[in-house]
């Protein structure tokens, strides 16, 4: 049982970091299950093998938000009293972006910089393909996603 509760700590450490890495409008749900997991190992009414099924479930989340492509529209706030109806798409780890809901402009999230950017527009179409796909009105194919070079900053 204790090597179960070591390698939760590890776990726990590595799940910390990929949260932190992870984008900013996630950052608040995923900062959570960290703690709600401690809070889990020292509830003493809790049998061994609850914690231990808790603990895999949650190896599970964190596999699976890094391969998952999904898209929703929402409101994005522009300016104090301005904001605009957007469609989000984020694709694992790896690209979080809105484009308009006319298709003429597509963002991306720059973690770097903490806002977003805007991208050329030859990607308008590419995006909103990915939209698509994630909402499962075509069929999944292979997405091209602008993303940013660790070293230099720019888009690849």
């Amino acid at each position: 049982c204790d090597d179960i509760f070591q390698n939760w700590w590890y776990f726990h450490h590595v799940k910390v970091v990929l949260v932190l890495l992870s984008f900013a409008s996630f950052l608040y749900v995923r900062k959570e299950h960290p703690v709600q997991q401690r809070q889990l190992l020292h509830d003493g009414n809790t049998t061994n093998s609850e914690k231990y099924r808790r603990i895999l479930e949650a190896y599970q989340i964190e596999n699976d938000y890094g391969r998952t492509i999904e898209a929703y529209d929402g409101d994005l706030k522009l300016e104090e009293n301005h904001t605009q109806s957007v469609t989000f798409l984020k694709v694992g780890r790896i690209a979080y972006l809105y484009q308009t809901f006319d298709k003429s402009k597509t963002f991306r999230w720059s973690e770097k910089d903490k806002r977003w950017t805007r991208l050329d527009n030859k990607y308008n179409k590419l995006i909103d393909e990915g939209i698509k796909m994630a909402k499962e009105q075509i069929p999944s194919n292979l997405m091209f996603v602008p993303v940013t070079s660790p070293a230099k900053g720019s888009t690849l």
